[in-house]
Formats: structure tokens, C-alpha cells, sequence
């Protein structure tokens, strides 16, 4: 009955090591993210401290840190940003896509990936 429990102990603390990994992944990704976004913050307060036009600037800055985090993170290349222009959602911005696709691509609000949620205003 005691090797039993021993065994039994073993493979729980050895899920136990695997549940801690595993946070500590998801710790590190998050903490990343927070240097990814901390970093935009200040380029964002640069640009206004200069008052510079820095809303393509930005975009561009987003859309690098972006494909940093889907290339670590999901194993994806490129991201889209998207504004509603005459009520349609149009590619804005963009990385790693072609520009026959960012320029034909539009979607209503409310359709399509981007517009899932209908929340967007002009």
C-alpha cells in the first residue's frame, strides 16, 4: 500500500512540475507582451513630446510589434490593421501581406474577421 501511495505521489508531483512550466511559459509570454506595449507607449509619448504626425509612425511600430508576438507566440507572419472608411472596414496598415490583398480586402461592419464585432465608428 505504501509504493502505491509513493507512485501515486510521484505522478502528481510530476503533473505538478508540468502545471508549474506551464505558467511559467504563459508569465514569461505575458511579461513580453507588457515590454512589447511599454516599449510603444513611450515611442507614442516621444512622437506627441516632438509633436510629430505620429499616427503612421505608429501603426508601422504596432504592426512590428505585432508580428513579433505572432511569430513567438502562434507561429503566424503577418497582421492587418483596419479602419472604417465610408462604413466599411479597410486595411489601414499592414505587414506581411500583399498589396493586391490589403487593397481589395473591405469588409461591412459587422462581417468578416474584423468586423465581427460591429463596434466600430468612424
Amino acid at each position: 500500500m505504501q509504493k502505491a501511495v509513493i507512485k501515486d505521489l510521484q505522478n502528481k508531483s510530476k503533473q505538478l512540475v508540468e502545471i508549474n512550466k506551464n505558467y511559467e511559459t504563459k508569465i514569461m509570454i505575458h511579461v513580453r507582451h507588457n515590454d512589447n506595449a511599454n516599449r510603444l507607449l513611450d515611442s507614442f509619448n516621444y512622437y506627441v513630446n516632438r509633436n510629430e504626425n505620429f499616427v503612421d509612425k505608429l501603426l508601422r511600430d504596432t504592426l512590428t510589434e505585432c508580428v513579433t508576438v505572432l511569430q513567438k507566440d502562434l507561429n503566424d507572419k503577418s497582421i492587418s490593421l483596419f479602419e472604417v472608411k465610408e462604413n466599411q472596414l479597410v486595411i489601414r496598415e499592414y505587414s506581411r501581406i500583399s498589396a493586391l490583398s490589403a487593397a481589395t480586402r473591405t469588409f461591412k461592419k459587422g462581417e468578416g474577421f474584423a468586423g465581427s464585432d460591429g463596434e466600430y465608428e468612424n
